[in-house]
């Protein structure tokens, strides 16, 4: 939506065309997915442009869909005098774009699979790819890897169905009409099984592992359909007033409330039967706006999981810079203590900064570290520096972001740590 306004611009008049933030962003995702379309970009990385693309799309319905459809269930009556955009046009205009967008990405998807299997990775994407020389090992991978994290949730016993938001499940109808949901442990597990013959590198959806054996987790039920489906939650933190009582607490309390967010899109394969789709859709409680039909696989973010040792698909390493003063220096505490030096990320190497961090926690004269962070690592080095400073008997202060999106749990466990080893957070 465009919409043209009139602005004072050192005494003269000009218009000012300003785009809704949202299809903005759409646009800017877009050109994430065209460095995926550019045959220019090594293969395997056009792969994590897909992988990219995908991750960035969850968040969005995730985030600004939810608020959108938010928006859109309250009484107009109450907003039509703070808000300039009607959610319901909003809404339809997304919708519209992401479908384009969607059939675009499927087309270079396939493109992209189709160039590497003649490279020699092979992504199976059906069961009728997997070759059948593998079948004993991947028999014994399901037995021994897969099978002790399946949940099984009879699906015409529930009230109403619960789904972990952005988690991935197995929706499947037996011949007698029964339906269950099993989730895919690919976050336990990772999402693919890897499996090599005659040269070729096989990368297997645990997915498809799991439909393989549907005979061995009912073994008396004959399998009617069987589908990948997901469900996007609202997951953005909802904090009316930062500015009184304890925002930390505030914070956990709407982390925990994160897995139980009003839906905000229900993935699911188009190939799925109407009587099936109607019933999950039931029990989830979904409106026919919140369905989006998508493909065989969701979570493709998970391609960040395939690698290679093929120069040929991937950017050519560019080796760090290196500085040399500093190499050759048994102190960078010194060396920087007589002259400045600038470091040019990413082509000089970060690991400057961890050995900063590194060495004052361990240098005698270092009485005092402050720092501030919005990010930290799950197993930040940086981190176990600073723990190891305070332990030093050194004073350590840690400025934490805890609003930092979707690591708003990582940075207070952080902070926890910090805490316990005596710094101030």
């Amino acid at each position: 939506m465009i919409k043209v306004y009139q602005t004072a611009h050192f005494a003269n008049f000009k218009y000012m065309k300003l785009f809704d933030r949202d299809l903005s962003w759409l646009s800017f995702n877009y050109r994430v997915l065209m460095e995926a379309m550019d045959k220019g970009v090594p293969l395997l990385e056009r792969l994590k442009f897909i992988a990219i693309y995908s991750s960035n799309l969850d968040e969005f319905f995730r985030v600004r869909v939810a608020n959108i459809i938010n928006l859109e269930r309250i009484n107009k009556k109450k907003i039509n005098d703070r808000i300039e955009v009607d959610p319901s046009s909003l809404l339809s205009q997304i919708h519209k774009e992401v479908e384009a967008q969607l059939s675009e990405y499927g087309a270079t998807l396939q493109s992209i699979i189709k160039q590497l299997k003649k490279k020699g990775l092979h992504i199976c994407t059906s069961l009728e790819e997997i070759p059948e020389n593998f079948s004993q090992e991947i028999l014994h991978y399901f037995k021994t890897k897969v099978a002790g994290f399946l949940r099984i949730i009879e699906v015409d016993k529930e009230e109403e169905l619960f789904l972990d938001n952005q988690a991935i499940y197995l929706a499947i109808r037996f011949k007698n009409n029964e339906s269950v949901v099993i989730n895919i442990p690919s976050e336990e597990i990772g999402r693919f099984y890897k499996g090599h013959d005659k040269g070729v590198t096989y990368f297997i959806f645990v997915d498809d592992v799991i439909r393989k054996h549907l005979d061995i987790i009912f073994p008396k039920k004959e399998v009617k359909e069987c589908y990948t489906i997901k469900l996007n939650k609202d997951a953005d933190l909802q904090i009316d007033d930062e500015f009184q009582g304890n925002l930390v607490r505030k914070i956990e309390k709407q982390i925990q409330k994160r897995n139980t967010g009003a839906p905000s899109r229900f993935l699911y394969d188009p190939g799925m039967s109407d009587k099936l789709l109607k019933l999950l859709a039931s029990k989830l409680g979904l409106m026919p706006e919140d369905l989006t039909s998508g493909g065989r696989y969701h979570n493709l973010n998970d391609f960040f999981q395939i690698g290679t040792n093929k120069s040929e698909l991937v950017y050519n390493h560019m080796p760090n810079i290196p500085i040399k003063e500093l190499d050759a220096s048994r102190s960078l505490l010194k060396k920087i203590e007589e002259k400045d030096i600038l470091l040019h990320f990413p082509y000089q190497s970060y690991d400057y900064i961890l050995q900063f961090f590194n060495e004052a926690a361990i240098d005698p004269e270092v009485e005092e570290i402050n720092v501030t962070f919005y990010r930290m690592a799950k197993d930040s080095q940086i981190g176990e520096a600073l723990i190891s400073a305070a332990k030093n008997g050194k004073k350590v202060a840690v400025f934490m972001e805890v609003k930092a999106r979707f690591d708003e749990k990582n940075n207070l466990a952080w902070a926890k740590r910090l805490r316990e080893a005596g710094a101030k957070t």
